[in-house]
This record gives C-alpha cells, structure tokens and sequence, in this order.
C-alpha cells in the first residue's frame, strides 16, 4: 500500500509501499487511481525569502486566461494589511515584490490567493523588528 501526503507547502510525496496483512487479491507495486478532480496548478503558491524582513517575493501560476486574481497580506486576525493585486490575469507565471507594510503589524502574516471562486493561504513569517 502506497499513501500519498501533501506537505506544508503544497508538494505531493508518495510514501515507501508497505505491507498490512496478506491477503489473495493484494497486488504488490500497484498504483492507485486518482478519484476526482486533480487539483488547480493556480495554487502554487510560493512566498521568498520566508522568513522575511522588509520586503518578500510571491510567485503563483494562473490555470487560464482572464481569471481574477485578488492577492491580499493580512495579520493573525485576518484584517487585511495590503492588497497587492485585484484584477484579471492571462493565464502563466506571476510575481510581485511586497514592501511598505505597516509598521504595526505582527511577526505572522498570512499571504491569501484567491482565483476565480478558489483560494490558498501561506504563511509568512518576520525577522526581528
């Protein structure tokens, strides 16, 4: 048997094939179908240097062409900081570089990509004040 794990920052992994019990019908090395729908390539979501101390870097993809992006840096409490972007993307790789954040906010902050009626948060965190 073969478990498949999404770690904290969004990458599938496929563990070690282990073995519970023996039965008949067991196939060993055999993969499992995937049920559903895979998901979006918008949710790669990546945020650098993190942690950060003035200014950071987010780099997402957007599936397909005209999707609205809205792309938001909120604190713990979920009031919104900055709004970086809120409008339609063409479809590929995007990045914008974040800086002038308020000076009162915490040392976590949460970056929030919505796409069309999807979204993914990270997390982010500070360096010293």
């Amino acid at each position: 048997m073969k478990c498949y794990m999404k770690d904290a920052i969004g990458n599938w992994h496929v563990s070690a094939a282990i073995n519970i019990g023996h039965y008949s019908s067991q196939l060993e090395g055999t993969e499992i179908a995937r049920v559903g729908q895979p998901e979006e390539p918008g949710f790669e979501l990546n945020a650098y240097p993190n942690p950060f101390t003035e200014s950071f870097t987010i780099a997402f993809c957007v599936p397909q062409d005209n999707c609205h992006v809205q792309l938001e840096i909120m604190d713990i409490q979920g009031a919104v900081l900055k709004t970086v972007v809120n409008n339609p993307h063409a479809k590929g790789k995007w990045q914008y570089e974040v800086q002038g954040l308020p000076d009162t906010y915490d040392d976590i902050l949460f970056c929030r990509l919505k796409v069309n009626e999807s979204y993914t948060v990270k997390k982010l965190l500070r360096m010293g004040k």
